[in-house]
């Protein structure tokens, strides 16, 4: 089947915006653990994807204030970049949500809040925020899709 000149041309030009697209995407995953009751801690895990970049930093407050920060980068290629932006396509995670901020829950309790940030060009930006206590947040569609996408960058921290 021969194509049209114009129709390819547009094909080519399509091609090449979402690729630019993908390959400008930067995100950052923070999840952060909280315990409060007499030995309260806090854990911060932060993912970033900058450029070729993948990142990880990981710190301990409170009870677990001792333990040593951690810290890994290593380079992701752009097939590995289009790859997390597919996963994030399909399974409706470029959107924006926030979840209601509860100011008390009754001590002690375990807390999660996950803040999924994107940034795309141009100028397309993405929050999807979850807050609630560690049993419920656990049961959210959401919640399990980023947990499968915490596997996938790990994947490609550690590869």
């Amino acid at each position: 089947m021969k194509l049209s000149m114009k129709y390819r041309n547009f094909l080519i030009v399509i091609f090449l915006l979402l690729s630019t697209k993908v390959a400008a995407m930067d995100l950052q995953l923070t999840i952060t653990r909280t315990e409060r009751s007499k030995d309260s801690y806090s854990i911060i895990e932060m993912w970033r994807i900058t450029n070729n970049d993948i990142s990880l930093q990981k710190s301990y407050s409170g009870r677990l204030s001792g333990r040593k920060p951690q810290s890994q980068k290593n380079a992701i290629s752009e097939e590995e970049i289009k790859t997390i932006h597919t996963f994030l396509e399909n399974n409706n995670l470029l959107k924006n949500v926030l979840s209601p901020k509860y100011n008390q829950f009754h001590v002690p309790y375990n807390a999660t809040h996950v803040t999924l940030k994107i940034s795309q060009s141009p100028g397309e930006f993405f929050l999807l925020d979850l807050y609630n206590l560690t049993k419920q947040i656990n049961k959210n569609p959401d919640f399990k899709k980023i947990n499968s996408l915490k596997r996938i960058l790990k994947q490609y921290l550690t590869k």
